[in-house]
């Protein structure tokens, strides 16, 4: 079902998910568009929980806006439907390597939604064995980059496989992904980054890398930008490498792009001191089928 209560969407949440919905596009294996979100597939890496999930945001995000002035539903038994798409169900001894490892998800974007339509969706992924899990960020920006000021931290822009392996290490320690046992799906992913046209990885070495960030521009709008991901050793943190590391890639775009990045709440008022400011807010809940 099509609803047209909403002329147009707010342009903050129009272009912050587009360019969250691009970044995972370019990392994953395959994208498939409808008109109440996406399915991305990674078969080369089915450990890499957001290269392999459907993302409900109840419209159409693609330039151009052709679909903005709707929010439409998606289809009904939408749980059932998601275990098939990731061959959830069949006999074990014919599930292929990827089908064995992946595990279904969903990510339920409720912001434009009323609150009855999405908790009826969660409720159908609970009902149907699903964990689900709600969270809130602060979607911020930068209105205006083009200018980096001068710092203590060399900053150097990462190319090539030779820089894989102290990058993952960066990243597994800093987002703490080496605590969970969690890091099978890293390399693939950040070699992508490396690799793809449309990420910049910038890094500050002190006898390796101790702090990185990954920036997104979309081909498809080069005004637009998304910080991805800061993350700081924890050893080196306190020593202003992410604010050096966020003016670095802010500088690095053309005058007048727009700056996007989802903040905790308790990082808010750090990217507020930086320039950035709220725009908005985004509710979502992540349904995942358990091992």
């Amino acid at each position: 079902m099509v609803h047209r209560s909403r002329s147009i969407l707010p342009a903050w949440y129009a272009e912050s998910r587009f360019l969250f919905s691009e970044a995972l596009r370019a990392t994953s294996d395959s994208t498939d568009s409808f008109v109440f979100g996406r399915m991305f597939k990674t078969p080369s890496n089915p450990t890499y929980r957001q290269g392999n999930l459907v993302y409900i945001t109840f419209c159409h995000l693609e330039f151009p806006w052709d679909c903005n002035g709707v929010l439409a539903d998606p289809p009904k038994q939408l749980a059932a439907i998601i275990k098939r798409a990731y061959s959830y169900g069949r006999q074990q001894n014919e599930h292929s390597d990827y089908e064995r490892r992946v595990r279904p998800r969903c990510l339920v974007d409720c912001t434009l939604k009323d609150h009855e339509s999405t908790d009826a969706i969660v409720r159908e992924f609970a009902d149907d064995g699903f964990t689900c899990t709600r969270s809130h960020d602060a979607v911020m920006r930068l209105a205006a980059a083009g200018s980096a000021p001068s710092s203590g931290f060399a900053v150097s822009r990462l190319a090539g496989p030779d820089e894989l392996p102290g990058l993952v290490t960066c990243a597994a320690r800093s987002l703490g992904y080496d605590q969970a046992n969690d890091t099978e799906w890293l390399a693939p992913k950040l070699r992508v980054q490396l690799e793809h046209p449309e990420f910049s990885v910038f890094a500050i070495r002190d006898s390796g890398i101790c702090a990185f960030l990954v920036l997104f521009v979309s081909d498809k709008a080069r005004d637009l930008a998304l910080v991805q991901v800061v993350g700081t050793l924890p050893e080196c943190r306190r020593r202003g490498m992410a604010t050096c590391l966020l003016q670095q890639a802010a500088g690095s775009l053309p005058s007048g792009t727009k700056v996007y990045l989802d903040a905790e709440k308790h990082m808010q008022g750090f990217y507020e001191r930086l320039g950035f400011e709220l725009v908005g807010n985004v509710e979502s809940v992540e349904c995942v089928l358990p091992e």
